[in-house]
Formats: structure tokens, C-alpha cells, sequence
């Protein structure tokens, strides 16, 4: 699609001394969107940290933008949305929507600065741009799982980012509100010419939705285009995903749907 702006050379990562990824490389291209999957403790979150620059690798080398993330300065941070699993957000506090996306604006702004119309405009922009303006003054705790990751994806888009990073984004969202979260994100992909990297359990979204897939478990076992690592065997099985799948076309080019799934 374009030149990488990410690259992984011969990384190895981890906690405590401990590798929890190995001998990890990997390059995403400017407009890719890549869903990364894989076993629970495999790894994931932490090549998301490894991008994110909120880990040091260990061993190897991570470039992000051609620099090291791990030293960004706080504008290079500002072009990377991060959403995290756990928000951070104490909903005991009285913290109304619109408070919680311009927490997003606050590393930009700089300490003791007022918060102008300027910014409070940037935050009802981005409140529009996941259609949850009209909440913008509704507790955050008011809100259904499904609104309060919208409120999380404004709060991460408010400094317009050219990256965007979700940790399993529909984690507590019932299956109607994940469709319609997933199409949110395709739309803002093509509205404000993101790259997305998202870990997600969810296979047949994945593979409907994105451009790359990369198969991880403490290394990355297959990397490519969906059609081609969803139907790896070998990948998939060290992977834990069930290969029983076909491929058809449709709005995006890409569906994967299950083939005679029972409900167990």
C-alpha cells in the first residue's frame, strides 16, 4: 500500500527477564490494517506495547515513523492512538463523555493550560466522527459497553493520529453492537486515512475487515493476507484457530464465514 512505518528486526521482548515474544519481524505498510491473532499469553499485547512505545525490547530493534518509539518525543506519541483494554478512567468520579475525550488532548496541550473552545470543538469533532456528540454530556457510567468504547475511540482520535492501535476492542460488546463497531472503524479508516493494528479473537471479523492478518504465538508463525494465513493449517493450528472456513466475496473483497458452524 505504501512505505512501512513500522518494522521489527530480530525482536525479542518480555517482563522480569523473561522473553513472552522471540525473534519477532515484522514490517506494516502506511494504510495497511492488520489483526493480529493468536492464543491468550501468546504474546499479542505486548508486540502492541512493542509499537506503542510503552516496552523496550529486550534484544533486536523497533522503528515506528523510522524512529525508536520507546524515545518519541510527545508529538511523535500524539500521531499513535492507543486504546487500551482497561481504560483507566475511575467511573466513580462525576466524568461526563466530553471529559473523558478531552483527556486525549492533555499530553498536547501541556500542563496547567486552559482548556479553549479550540480544544473543547476538537473533542465534539471527534465525538461526531463515532456518532456519540448527542452523549457528550451523559456520565461516561450512563453509557453501554458498546458507547463507551465509541467515547474510547474518540478519545484516541481526537489528535487526528495517523495510527491507531486496539487491544480487543469488543471485549464486553454484545454481537449486534460489534458489527456496527467494526463498520465504525472501516469507515474512519477510509475518512481519515488511518492504519489500524488490532489483536482480536474475533476470526471471521477479522478476516472480513482487514488487509494483513499476522499469527502469533511468542513468534509470529505466518503473516499476510487473510485468505493465505487463514488457511495455513499449520499456523492455525499452533494458533488455536479452527480452519473449517471459506471464503467468498463481498463489500470488502474479504469474508471468511464459518462452513456448517454448529452452536455448541
Amino acid at each position: 500500500m505504501g512505505e512501512n512505518i513500522i518494522s521489527f528486526r530480530s525482536v525479542f521482548a518480555g517482563y522480569d527477564g523473561k522473553y513472552v515474544v522471540e525473534d519477532i519481524n515484522l514490517d506494516v505498510a502506511k494504510g495497511d490494517y492488520l489483526g493480529i491473532i493468536g492464543p491468550n499469553g501468546g504474546g499479542k499485547t505486548t508486540v502492541l506495547k512493542l509499537i506503542a512505545g510503552v516496552l523496550k525490547p529486550m534484544k533486536g530493534e523497533v522503528r515506528v515513523f523510522g524512529r525508536d518509539p520507546y524515545r518519541f518525543s510527545t508529538a511523535d506519541r500524539l500521531r499513535i492512538a492507543y486504546v487500551k483494554q482497561e481504560t483507566n478512567i475511575n467511573t466513580g468520579f462525576p466524568v461526563n463523555v466530553l471529559d473523558v475525550v478531552l483527556m486525549g488532548l492533555y499530553a498536547g496541550i501541556g500542563p496547567a493550560r486552559p482548556i479553549t473552545k479550540k480544544y473543547i470543538d476538537k473533542a465534539h469533532e471527534a465525538l461526531r466522527k463515532t456518532g456519540m456528540d448527542t452523549e457528550a454530556f451523559k456520565h461516561i457510567d450512563a453509557l453501554s459497553g458498546g458507547q463507551k468504547q465509541r467515547v474510547f475511540i474518540s478519545r484516541g482520535i481526537v489528535n487526528n493520529p495517523e495510527l491507531l492501535i486496539l487491544d480487543e476492542p469488543t471485549t464486553g460488546i454484545d454481537a449486534k453492537n460489534q458489527s456496527a463497531f467494526y463498520e465504525l472503524l472501516y469507515d474512519l479508516k477510509k475518512q481519515m486515512n488511518l492504519t489500524i493494528i488490532m489483536v482480536s479473537h474475533d476470526i471471521s471479523m477479522i478476516a472480513r475487515q482487514v488487509t494483513k492478518v499476522s499469527c502469533v504465538n511468542h513468534k509470529i508463525h505466518v503473516h499476510g493476507e487473510p485468505e493465505g494465513v487463514l488457511t495455513d493449517e499449520q499456523a492455525c493450528e499452533v494458533c488455536g484457530i479452527d480452519t473449517d472456513f471459506i471464503f467468498h466475496g463481498k463489500k470488502t473483497g474479504r469474508v471468511f464465514e464459518p462452513q456448517n458452524h454448529k452452536e455448541e
